[in-house]
């Protein structure tokens, strides 16, 4: 092959690696030309529109292919520095070799920036040699988009913070999934569902911003921070605050006419400490055995198994006329999924309604959650109605298989989601 070709294969063969990855967390956005770094465009999926007041900041990733060690890549130092200052949002994404030989390496502006400059064609430039790359190389995937969210987050924070800073009442929109992934991630808990006490804690206190707008410091980290650890700070400073909360029967924020009761806000607050120590130990402890990207790639498979039921079967049901009169309310639906002996690789996984109960699936080489709430929402309620009980067979059937990848932090009576949307 002419070594053009070669060099163009090899970038072809980088950036699909680097798209299918980026794709993973983010959505990928493409330039027509290549200018100041960009390969790719990134934007976090939990962010707002582009007409946002605080419209999303975008991540900047520069990919590099090497065939093997000898390869070696150069930066240009004007990518990484805006007058003098580092690019936050520039990453460099680094793929060396070939199949099962295939390794990852993965600097941010600040890893570069200590890297040996040289000059190349009259530029000034960061040697990525393989010594040079070799401290920065990646054994797992989460860990480095776990990288690009927490600083494109951070820059988007530091960016709504300067909105915030210029007006008086901030409007805030969010909805259960406003967190950061790992907070979403359906690890089974005693305390409680994180998505379900931030969204309650939220909703309790968004009315106030609009009242109060001393208030809106504390209010706004709580309304859209991903960080649960900051939103448990924030509302400490807000029912520690004497001015507007006391910690008695007769507990109000006085604002205006309004009355705002806070023993609720103590109640969810115990809960979310509780249920947030133990999620942060549950992930921490997937993540110690090598288990975390399995036990995202299970939850979703499960996922897709269940848009496919939501699909192919749950919405032509609800649309159908005569459905009410053909289907028992109390028809369960069921998910089985089955792993490959001594892997938690998936055999094979479906969703359906089992209409012959006596065909339940109850064996020890599946793993089955089944929910009989299902068909009655759908043909009383609507479609929308049903999901909650769909996602619960999803935590239901997570909460199998982390019980299964972590006997020592087994859960047995974790708490069902209640909000979603």
């Amino acid at each position: 092959m002419p070594q053009w070709q070669k060099v163009m294969a090899n970038g072809e063969l980088g950036e699909a690696r680097a798209r299918a990855l980026l794709l993973q967390r983010f959505y990928v956005l493409d330039r027509s030309i290549d200018k100041d770094g960009a390969d790719f465009l990134i934007q976090l999926k939990s962010e707002g529109k582009f007409s946002d007041l605080a419209a999303p900041r975008l991540g900047i990733v520069q990919v590099k292919f090497c065939e093997n060690s000898d390869t070696s890549h150069y930066i240009p130092i004007d990518y990484v520095l805006d007058n003098g200052r580092l690019i936050k949002e520039f990453f460099v994404l680094i793929t060396e070799g070939f199949e099962e030989r295939k390794i990852n390496y993965f600097l941010t502006s600040s890893d570069l920036s200590t890297l040996p400059k040289v000059d190349k064609k009259g530029k000034i430039c960061y040697s990525l040699t393989h010594k040079n790359r070799l401290p920065f190389k990646k054994g797992s995937e989460s860990e480095i988009l776990d990288d690009i969210h927490d600083r494109i987050s951070e820059r988007n924070e530091e960016q709504n913070n300067l909105i915030y800073k210029s007006i008086n009442i901030p409007d805030f929109n969010f909805d259960t999934t406003s967190l950061h992934y790992e907070w979403i991630l359906p690890i089974p808990n005693e305390f409680g569902v994180i998505t379900d006490l931030i969204y309650k804690a939220r909703i309790k206190i968004k009315p106030q911003v609009y009242e109060l707008d001393n208030f809106s410091i504390n209010s706004s980290v709580l309304l859209t921070s991903e960080d649960v650890n900051k939103c448990i700070i924030s509302i400490d400073n807000i029912i520690n605050d004497e001015n507007y909360i006391t910690n008695s029967k007769d507990v109000f924020i006085r604002i205006g006419s309004f009355g705002y009761g806070a023993e609720d806000m103590f109640k969810i607050q115990r809960e979310l400490k509780s249920a947030a120590d133990v999620h942060i130990r549950r992930i921490g402890s997937l993540r110690k055995r090598g288990l975390l990207d399995k036990f995202l790639e299970i939850n979703n498979a499960v996922i897709e198994s269940h848009e496919k039921f939501i699909n192919d079967i749950l919405s032509p049901l609800a649309a159908s006329g005569d459905s009410r009169d053909r289907i028992p309310f109390d028809t369960p639906a069921q998910t089985k999924i089955k792993l490959k002996d001594n892997s938690f690789e998936i055999e094979n996984i479906s969703t359906d309604f089992i209409f012959d109960k006596t065909k339940l699936e109850i064996s020890n080489n599946f793993l089955v959650s089944c929910n009989k709430e299902i068909i009655k929402k759908v043909l009383t309620e609507g479609t929308g109605y049903a999901l909650r009980e769909i996602i619960r067979i999803r935590y239901d059937i997570m909460k199998y298989i982390f019980n299964i990848m972590c006997p020592d932090q087994k859960c047995t009576n974790s708490k069902e989601i209640i909000y979603i949307g």
